[in-house]
Order: C-alpha cells, then sequence, then structure tokens
C-alpha cells in the first residue's frame, strides 16, 4: 500500500471487489449497481481486468484495435462492473468527502446506492468525484463503479502500447474540512546582485 494512504482522513479501498464483465454497456442492469453480488467474481485493484482472467489485452503501433472512423466504437464494447459496501469513518461527519479513482480505462461511472454520481473520461490521469451528501459517514453504502474499455477517447490514446482495461492505479475516499486548500501554485525569483527574492503564490481554496 502506498505510505501516502495510510493516514486518518484517508480510506483505501483497494483490494478485492466483486466483478462482473458484460459484453457492452447497454447490458449494465440497475440490479448490477446494486443488487446481490454472490455469483459474481472478484478481482484485485488496483489491477486490469485484462490481466486477471478476463477479455485480452490488444497491442497496437499504428493501426487501431477496432475499425472507426471516430468517433464510433465497437458494438461489443466490454463493460466491467466493480462492486463494494463501503463505511467511511464515523469520524468523518460535517468533512468533505472525496473518492479519488487515480486511473481508470477508458471510461468511468460512478453510482452510490444505485444512483448515478459522476463519470470520468481519462485513462491516465485521476478522477475525482465529490461523494459530500451522497453518503453518511458511518453508515454502509453501496459502490459501483463501472469501467467501459473502448470509447472516443481511446482514438486520443491510441499509438505503440498495450491497451488493458480496469483500474491502473489506487481507487481511496479521503476527508477535507469544508473550507481548505485545494491547489497551490508557487514561482520564485532571486537577484544574485542584491540577494533579494520574490515568492508569487496563486492559492485554489
Amino acid at each position: 500500500m502506498s505510505t501516502y494512504l495510510v493516514r486518518p482522513d484517508v480510506l483505501s479501498l483497494d483490494g478485492d471487489w466483486s466483478f462482473a464483465l458484460r459484453e457492452r454497456p447497454e447490458e449494465v442492469t440497475a440490479e448490477d449497481l446494486v443488487g446481490p453480488t454472490d455469483a459474481w467474481g472478484t478481482v484485485v485493484v488496483p489491477g486490469c481486468w485484462t490481466m486477471q482472467g478476463h477479455d485480452r489485452p490488444q497491442y497496437t503501433n499504428i493501426q487501431m484495435p477496432f475499425p472507426g472512423p471516430p468517433p464510433d466504437v465497437p458494438d461489443a464494447n466490454p463493460t466491467g462492473v466493480h462492486r463494494r459496501t463501503v463505511t467511511l469513518p464515523a469520524s468523518w461527519a460535517g468533512q468533505r468527502l472525496v473518492l479519488h479513482v487515480a486511473g481508470a480505462e477508458t471510461v468511468l461511472y460512478v453510482h452510490v446506492d444505485g444512483m448515478p454520481v459522476a463519470m470520468g473520461k481519462d485513462s491516465r490521469l485521476p478522477s475525482e468525484v465529490d461523494l459530500t451528501g451522497a453518503v453518511v459517514p458511518g453508515r454502509p453504502f453501496e459502490l459501483a463503479l463501472t469501467v467501459v474499455r473502448w470509447s472516443d477517447a481511446t482514438y486520443l490514446e491510441d499509438q505503440d502500447h498495450w491497451h488493458h482495461a480496469g483500474f491502473h492505479r489506487s481507487v481511496f475516499v479521503y476527508a477535507t474540512p469544508p473550507v481548505h486548500v485545494a491547489a497551490v501554485y508557487a514561482t520564485a525569483d532571486y537577484d544574485p546582485t542584491t540577494g533579494d527574492g520574490r515568492l508569487r503564490a496563486v492559492v485554489w481554496v
């Protein structure tokens, strides 16, 4: 486990998830998002289902892995539903709650107790979802992360690499105060003749 996940304000969701693979996004049902998973298999997150016995990896150099033209994708578009029951610490009540998915290829849909919360599309960048108001700390909820393998983004992400499907990196939830520093951009300069320097900072709250 990454050391940045071992903190009192971070709950790692890495590990075993219930998993079902559908042939296309349209085959994902409401029951898939919140119903029983007793007959499902499991996959390890982070991890790609294409390396865990589901579907297959696809390598491409120049040619696309499916016929176009953009933005078309194949009708058979493997779609993995990942399910897990999550309970956030009760001590997080009153905090801002954020789901962090560090890398999902290629389209991510997030459902909480069967209700749609967010979607993201970028296989190599994180998606963050504000769960505040959608969940209650100390009370279990059903989290469904649905990943669609092919999308219009595949045309941009294709070139001399392996296409996998699933989660390349960790999944976790973290808590912040309602008002917090979200990001800082800083630049500095220094005049060696005078010894004076200046620091400029832009802070997003």
